[in-house]
């Protein structure tokens, strides 16, 4: 590795998110210390002096097809992997209903996948449902003002901005003024 500046490299921890491992069991993930150098390398350990063993990409098991999105049960032990049934949630809407117009909001139910921090809308039902991962996947819902000429949606919007990806609008179902029709995207 040669002789290495401070400016040169970090320590850091790996994580099971960051698909490191040792390059002499590539298909086992590494958890722990490693340094990062600026040359891309990446060495198990904390200290220089006693580095470890060069760190490369996690090989996916033999069982994932290439281009299959990879699920983190894949790393579990096989008997744990088996009782897993958890799902991803399934993307839908809440509508309001008339009711709802009248009481001037309702609550919209979304789930922030922590893998890709994307955020998506999915229903009441769904969101209730006992057979989402909650490993994966959080929880969120938002009370969606229906009120013209209100501000409170767009700061709802940049909150959930701020959590992760999303694609909806401050004007979502919202009323015209004196008509009972809302704008819909």
């Amino acid at each position: 590795m040669g002789i290495l500046l401070k400016s040169q490299y970090s320590i850091k921890y790996a994580a099971n998110e960051d698909s490191l491992a040792i390059s002499s069991a590539p298909s086992i993930p590494y958890i722990g210390p490693y340094i990062n150098t600026i040359f891309g390398k990446k060495y198990a350990g904390d200290s220089l002096l006693n580095k470890g063993e060069y760190l490369v990409d996690l090989v996916y098991p033999e069982s994932q097809k290439a281009g299959e999105d990879f699920f983190p049960y894949d790393r579990l032990k096989s008997d744990i992997a088996s009782e897993v049934n958890k799902r991803e949630p399934i993307i839908g809407k809440n509508l309001p209903q008339t009711k709802d117009y009248k009481r001037g909001f309702f609550f919209r139910y979304f789930y922030m996948d922590l893998r890709t921090k994307l955020i998506i809308e999915t229903t009441k039902e769904e969101y209730d449902s006992t057979q989402i991962d909650s490993n994966i996947f959080n929880k969120i819902s938002v009370e969606w003002n229906l009120k013209p000429l209100s501000n409170l949606n767009k700061k709802t919007v940049n909150n959930l901005s701020k959590l992760g990806r999303v694609n909806i609008s401050p004007y979502d179902y919202v009323t015209k003024r004196n008509e009972e029709t809302p704008y819909t995207q």
